[in-house]
């Protein structure tokens, strides 16, 4: 389903390119976590709790500032099994169709597959070069039936953010038309220019509001594969039943470490990253402008989507990736993965890997400047 990560990275293997196409991130913390894991591998090698260590789970209320209780918080294998078990709580309760944001993250597409789901999309436009939810579109797909919201914030692949006021009235449709909003969280801690962003609360936490997301971002382990879902008990319930029938539990030594870390990675810490990848961000937008892309500004996650109206009269997006790559060492993503039809064309450029190989990838793009 999203062999075009592969692809694109075999690609840049084969050319000896720079790798601007999957979103791994930059390995930050490989260091302390392995001391965190050396420090917790003493300890029960059997079956753990299938809902998640208690004290891990107490620790991401914290992080989150919530008060909420223990059956509302599920620790699952990653984000991605959040969103699967979540989706198939909703679809027992709110029927068999499923609206996400348009582009989507590629996987969206499987959990549909998977669960007999289908996939609807939610509008974004662009405007004044920003990206912004088509509230409208959002409010058509409820009018039409649709009862489960998927809202991946901030957005992979555009970095648009849900600020306060459009949060709180997607909220409110769904309370009206009794739907469920799930959102998709994982690159909460990458925000850079916004401080409106909608945040989760207790009184959020009823029957129409569920959060997913997990350590692959915020420590920089998206190989550590844990994740978590807050919601109300009665859907983290039925999630536990999903997520039981598919990893059942997170080894109790794992779960230990991320607790660790949680305390050693405190919100400064984060804060450092943060500005470390935006600095990042800056560099690579600034590049890709000067080589004649047409970019949005990304204000959160690791992406910058350009347009290539201005280079290149070729029609396909791969097309003109295998191209670009082999005459600027540089491989980007083609987005047709992203959209159900043909999409714009895009290609996605990931500033998630190390600052010497971005500054790398500006040179090249700065070779073939526009002047």
């Amino acid at each position: 389903m999203a062999s075009i990560f592969q692809d694109m990275t075999a690609l840049a293997v084969r050319l000896g390119a720079i790798n601007l196409a999957q979103g791994i991130p930059e390995p930050l913390n490989d260091a302390v976590l392995s001391q965190s894991l050396r420090l917790s591998a003493d300890c029960d090698w059997q079956y753990a709790d299938t809902a998640g260590d208690s004290l891990l789970r107490a620790a991401l209320c914290r992080d989150y500032q919530l008060v909420i209780g223990q059956d509302q918080i599920l620790i699952t294998s990653g984000c991605t099994e959040s969103l699967l078990a979540a989706l198939h709580a909703a679809r027992r309760r709110y029927g068999d169709a499923v609206a996400a944001l348009e582009p989507f993250y590629p996987y969206y597409r499987g959990f549909a597959e998977i669960l007999g789901l289908r996939l609807l999309p939610i509008g974004m436009t662009v405007t004044d070069r920003q990206w912004r939810l088509d509230e409208q579109s959002v409010g058509a797909q409820l009018e039409a039936g649709v009862r489960i919201l998927l809202v991946n914030s901030p957005h992979n692949p555009t970095g648009w953010v849900l600020d306060e006021d459009s949060g709180a009235r997607l909220l409110a449709l769904c309370r009206a038309k009794d739907a469920l909003l799930i959102i998709d969280n994982v690159y909460a801690d990458f925000v850079y220019d916004r401080d409106d962003v909608f945040r989760v609360r207790e009184d959020h936490l009823d029957q129409h509001c569920v959060v997913a997301s997990s350590v692959s971002k915020m420590f920089a382990a998206s190989g550590l594969r844990l994740g978590w879902l807050l919601g109300p008990a009665s859907i983290v319930a039925e999630a536990r039943t999903a997520h039981m029938h598919m990893s059942n539990c997170q080894p109790l030594a794992v779960q230990v470490a991320v607790r660790r870390m949680l305390e050693v990675n405190d919100k400064a810490w984060r804060r450092r990253v943060r500005a470390h990848y935006r600095g990042k961000r800056d560099l690579l937008f600034a590049a890709l402008a000067s080589r004649g892309f047409d970019c949005t500004l990304p204000s959160a996650g690791h992406f910058i989507v350009a347009g290539f109206d201005n280079i290149s009269d070729e029609t396909s997006s791969m097309e003109f990736a295998y191209e670009f790559a082999k005459e600027n060492g540089i491989v980007g993503l083609p987005m047709h993965d992203f959209y159900r039809e043909e999409p714009p064309r895009t290609l996605r450029f990931s500033f998630a890997v190390p600052k010497s190989v971005i500054e790398r990838a500006c040179r090249n793009l700065m070779e073939g400047a526009v002047s």
